[in-house]
């Protein structure tokens, strides 16, 4: 476990690395915010951290204090590699101006992106 306190709580967003040596990654990162400090989670896998870094950006609430926490669940035999640190590109909002969101309902429903080469 390691977490990250953006504690003046005039941070917008943060951005989440994961990477390891070429072994596998399991992991769960949790975004704590108060007043109710109910998590925001989610889990990072894959077979090789090296080949497949996993790069995070995480829009936060603004006026409230906010902790980053990161699990290795896999175990301490496939360690990794985490950074988190405070900014990033513009709003991820504003980025996804203009396109048309997908609508991915339950019942085992895949929808698949192509990044880069492909």
């Amino acid at each position: 476990l390691k977490t990250w306190a953006f504690s003046s709580g005039s941070t917008e967003r943060v951005q989440v690395s994961v990477k390891s040596a070429g072994r596998p990654i399991e992991a769960s990162v949790e975004i704590w915010q108060t007043p109710s400090y109910t998590p925001t989670k989610f889990t990072v896998e894959c077979e090789d951290g090296s080949d497949n870094i996993v790069h995070s950006i995480i829009e936060l609430p603004v006026g409230h204090p906010v902790t980053v926490a990161v699990y290795n669940t896999e175990g301490q035999e496939f360690p990794m590699e985490v950074s988190v640190a405070e900014g990033g590109v513009e709003s991820a909002l504003t980025a996804f101006q203009g396109l048309r969101p997908h609508y991915i309902e339950g019942g085992k429903a895949v929808k698949s992106y192509n990044f880069g080469h492909g």
